[in-house]
């Protein structure tokens, strides 16, 4: 169904320019530079960019914000750009996800914009939240390629509902959607409580053994009653600070089955039915994490409560889906995926750890996205962030990749929402350069990166950001699009 408006706004044109391609190569390899870099900034071409507006509190009558983006292509020139939509601010608030359509790579986006799931109509076998309504929320759009000449391109389009259940649906337009299918009993573990898709899209693995696989982000806490916290003090005679030890016991109802399904998921990885797989808790019932900070400080609720980010995968097209095993990082979150010409999937992931520097972290899975090795930043150092390659104020990040290069989005000062910088990495993410920014000093929160791939010998993509900004950084949607080595 396609939203009343108050007013008719056409979306401006939209692209700058960046570096160019030799001077972008050699300031990747000169390492990263301070994320305060004037001289940077200019050299970009990010300094005035052009933008369109895509989803605007003022452009319609029942949403004051939009949030959390996610992009994704139905093939040629069309994309497929996602929001949600709520009728206030809270996280847990009435939440309906909301879709718009670009035929021509975001040049410009359809006026209207389609209903995917809402409140007005519900979705059957989702009840409304303990406030009498409901939280659509992180919606996780998947690209599907077409497995024959004679199929059309499809959108696979994962969400949560309350934070407790998952639901799916699909599309071949971005205007007529299937009845959504709940696929809660298949993601939802024994011992876990809430839990989100996303944010961001999803991928279809395109290389090795495991092409063909959807991916999706996925977050998941221990369930609040499971989970019994204390915290030990002890000094760190290396720089007399003190070391937090964070030591988490709890029971899980059914550990047989935890453990089953984790053995699983390793042996379904081609490895034997072992125990040895990251989920340490399940084996010894027991999680360890350490973390530099003061004897005032504490757990944030997502620590205490055991948050880890995880993968849905499915490898029948979205017919079944598993869940693989956690990130090895307690507090990991919001996390987003790309895939390698070498079939490795690096996943960039907010980390809540108040304590420790404020940087983006990524991990790094050689067997299509179900097993994690944590995957350190050559240059990032502790502190505020000023030392971060990639800084993060505690908000989502998101990730894509092109030719063997990887490109990440997030707010570049690691102490507010603002100033969205743009990333690129050609290691594998163990180092980034920062390459540009789309609002130097405009507030900015969430986005979600899409890429397209070079043409001719052009050795560079066109990269497409849809990001959060307005005031507090989150009540409208944008996207910018820039050809990398555009004079």
């Amino acid at each position: 169904m396609l939203l009343p408006r108050k007013r008719a706004a056409a979306a401006a044109g939209c692209g700058f320019s960046l570096v160019a391609a030799g001077a972008l190569l050699a300031a990747l390899r000169a390492g990263p530079p301070a994320p305060e870099s004037d001289e940077l900034i200019a050299a970009s071409g990010w300094a005035n960019p052009r933008t369109s507006t895509v989803f605007d509190p003022d452009d319609d009558i029942e949403y004051p914000s939009y949030r959390v983006p996610a992009i994704a292509s139905l093939g040629g020139e069309t994309l497929l750009a996602f929001a949600e939509a709520r009728r206030s601010a809270r996280d847990d608030g009435p939440i309906d996800i909301l879709v718009k359509r670009s035929d021509d790579n975001g040049v410009t986006w359809s006026l209207d914009a389609t209903r995917v799931v809402s409140n007005q109509f519900g979705v059957p076998g989702a009840p409304p939240g303990s406030r009498g309504f409901t939280s659509y929320g992180n919606p996780t759009p998947i690209a599907l390629a077409p497995a024959s000449p004679a199929d059309r391109p499809a959108v696979v389009l994962l969400f949560t509902v309350n934070e407790t259940y998952v639901f799916l649906a699909r599309t071949t337009d971005g205007e007529k959607w299937t009845n959504p299918v709940d696929i809660t009993e298949q993601v939802k573990l024994p011992g876990r409580g809430r839990m989100a898709t996303g944010p961001g899209h999803g991928v279809q693995l395109a290389h090795g053994a495991h092409a063909g696989r959807l991916l999706a982000p996925f977050n998941h806490l221990l369930a609040e009653s499971a989970v019994v916290q204390r915290q030990v003090w002890a000094s760190d005679p290396a720089d007399a600070r003190r070391v937090q030890s964070v030591v988490t016991d709890y029971e899980v109802d059914n550990a047989e089955a935890a453990l089953g399904h984790h053995a699983g998921a390793h042996a379904r990885a081609g490895g034997a039915a072992s125990h040895h797989f990251a989920q340490r808790e399940h084996v010894s019932g027991r999680i360890v994490d350490l973390g530099v900070g003061d004897a005032l400080g504490g757990l944030n609720a997502y620590e205490a409560r055991g948050s880890f980010g995880a993968t849905l995968y499915s490898d029948d097209g979205g017919g079944t889906w598993h869940v693989g095993s956690d990130i090895p990082a307690l507090g990991s979150h919001e996390h987003m995926l790309a895939e390698l010409p070498s079939g490795e999937v690096i996943s960039s992931y907010r980390l809540y750890n108040a304590r420790g520097p404020r940087c983006r972290h990524f991990a790094s899975s050689t067997d299509g996205g179900i097993t994690w090795t944590l995957r350190e930043q050559a240059g990032a150092s502790s502190g505020d962030g000023g030392g971060c390659t990639v800084p993060d104020p505690q908000c989502e990040g998101s990730l894509a990749s092109s030719g063997g290069w990887l490109y990440a989005a997030s707010p570049s000062d690691p102490t507010e929402r603002r100033a969205l910088g743009l990333y690129a990495s050609a290691d594998g993410a163990r180092s980034w350069r920062l390459v540009g920014r789309p609002n130097v000093r405009g507030l900015a929160g969430y986005s979600d990166l899409h890429t397209w791939p070079p043409v001719g010998v052009e050795p560079w993509p066109e990269i497409g950001v849809l990001f959060e900004h307005g005031p507090a950084g989150a009540s409208a949607i944008a996207f910018t699009r820039a050809h990398l080595g555009e004079e």
